[in-house]
């Protein structure tokens, strides 16, 4: 039924902006493009793709308010970049949303520090721009532009179907506030709620590619964890998929290191912590929030300095909550004309337009890939 439905003519009142509506989109209740009715997400466990621990042992026998004062937060940079026990390859991690813990079954009380890695691209011209800037920013309140939440569409038909085309997805660069650059966020999130989809025991978030990189690497569903390109046994991976561990998106390192070179872009990782006891009063809570940046330099990951950007703590008898002030750097705005960022392009491949409408950006001459090494046909990799 909910094939038919999608297949019959649909009627004139039915169509906005030029593209339909589905219809019959109540029968859309089975995936079945997934073989799997959970993930093996658990965000509190360490694993290869999250292999940063915190020491929880180490300062068990101070109070919380000592313990949030004379926190060290952990380091990304040593999460960024990984090897893959399982075949020897190195890959980059794009997202990720992790949990440190002393929470056990029998917990009433507990210790919480999160971080959320995320990252975007930026064409090369703009990056020392945006990178001077950004490393002085506070990103508390997640201010920087990110992917789209999708819920309950069909997994493996991202993102051409055209229930996706309805979510917006034609154009995913966004602008960065107050600096007014274009950015390309790499990962959006799939949300597949068990009260409507019958395919999955729980509700499931599964972290996805842009559909940006499916335009110009010809990616596909495997069926199982990953977005592969063309032949290649590797790609773009959801790793909690198949593995224990945190909810993240990871790409083969050499691939993407391909990418970003023939495309004269560059990547920027933000990662933001919180910690806090719990139970905590939300009226007197104690926390600490923290916020850096990343990015990669003739193999080299590069890091900002931590930015506290706001905490509470216990003093002489009284909450004192602090933020952190910062000089922001002075921005003047680019009086340039709005147009479309420029193109990629590869002989033959019929590849559309990068497009970041409104950003601001001034039209630039349009490059063509190498296709000796990158082309929406074919992808020269050595194996690692």
């Amino acid at each position: 039924m909910a094939k038919l439905s999608d297949q019959r003519e649909l009627k004139p009142y039915y169509k906005i902006d030029g593209i339909p509506q589905l219809q019959g989109t109540q029968f859309h209740d089975i995936d079945v493009t997934i073989d799997f009715k959970s993930t093996k997400e658990n965000k509190e466990i360490n694993s290869w793709w999250a292999p940063v621990t915190y020491d929880y042992d180490s300062v068990s026998m101070i109070s919380n308010n000592e313990w949030l004062e004379n926190l060290i937060f952990p380091d990304a940079s040593h999460t960024i970049q990984i090897n893959n026990p399982n075949n020897g390859k190195r890959y980059y991690v794009l997202s990720l949303m992790q949990d440190w813990t002393n929470r056990t079954q029998e917990s009433k009380e507990y210790r919480l520090l999160w971080m959320i890695l995320r990252s975007f691209l930026v064409k090369n011209e703009e990056f020392e721009k945006l990178w001077s800037w950004l490393k002085h920013q506070d990103l508390g309140g997640r201010w920087i532009p990110e992917g789209p939440e999708i819920y309950n569409k069909t997994f493996g038909d991202y993102p051409w179907a055209l229930q996706f085309q309805e979510e917006g997805l034609d154009n995913c660069w966004k602008t960065c506030p107050e600096i007014e650059i274009p950015i390309l966020p790499t990962s959006n999130r799939l949300v597949f709620e068990s009260g409507y989809n019958c395919s999955v025991d729980d509700t499931i978030y599964i972290e996805v590619p842009s559909p940006e990189f499916f335009k110009f690497l010809d990616l596909k569903w495997n069926g199982i964890d990953s977005f592969n390109y063309q032949d290649h046994d590797s790609g773009f991976i959801c790793p909690s998929i198949c593995e224990e561990g945190p909810t993240g998106l990871i790409v083969e390192k050499t691939l993407f290191d391909e990418f970003l070179t023939q495309n004269n872009l560059r990547i920027i990782w933000t990662a933001l912590y919180q910690a806090f006891p719990v139970p905590n009063d939300r009226e007197n809570s104690l926390f600490r929030e923290y916020s850096r940046v990343y990015t990669v330099q003739n193999e080299r990951i590069l890091k900002s300095k931590g930015i506290e950007s706001r905490y509470s703590t216990f003093s002489k008898g009284k909450i004192t909550t602090k933020k952190t002030s910062l000089k922001k750097t002075s921005i003047k705005k680019s009086s340039v004309k709005k147009s479309g960022v420029k193109k990629f392009s590869a002989k033959k491949s019929g590849a559309k337009k990068f497009s970041a409408k409104k950003s601001g950006v001034k039209k630039s001459s349009t490059k063509k890939l190498s296709t000796k090494k990158l082309s929406t046909k074919k992808l020269s990799v050595k194996k690692s």
